[in-house]
């Protein structure tokens, strides 16, 4: 699947994405995985707390060596047969990651 870019009356790409499918994983000390949507491109990830995440196949885990997701939103290229993502936690607090598909 690629991602199609809109275009206004002018023939201008517009330049926004629109929310799709989510689903969300706990942040704990354990790492949690969560299957992707299907047939993701873009995942938008919300991190109310830091954690560490990471993309795979469903045996994916996360661990300190992976990508450190400071609290906030990030915007991520999901690779091709990339399928889940895991997080764990980075410090004492946990929450809920929310993986939103982006179309």
């Amino acid at each position: 699947m690629k991602i199609v870019i809109s275009k206004d009356k002018y023939g201008t790409p517009i330049q926004a994405l629109a929310l799709d499918a989510v689903v969300s994983a706990p942040i704990s000390g354990t790492s949690a995985r969560v299957a992707l949507p299907a047939d993701i491109e873009l995942a938008r990830v919300v991190a109310p707390v830091n954690c560490y995440i990471a993309f795979g196949d469903d045996t994916v885990t996360a661990s300190s060596t992976d990508h450190a997701m400071l609290t906030g939103v990030e915007i991520f290229r999901v690779k091709e047969g990339d399928t889940h993502i895991a997080c764990v936690q980075l410090g004492a607090v946990t929450g809920n990651l929310q993986i939103s598909k982006m179309v």
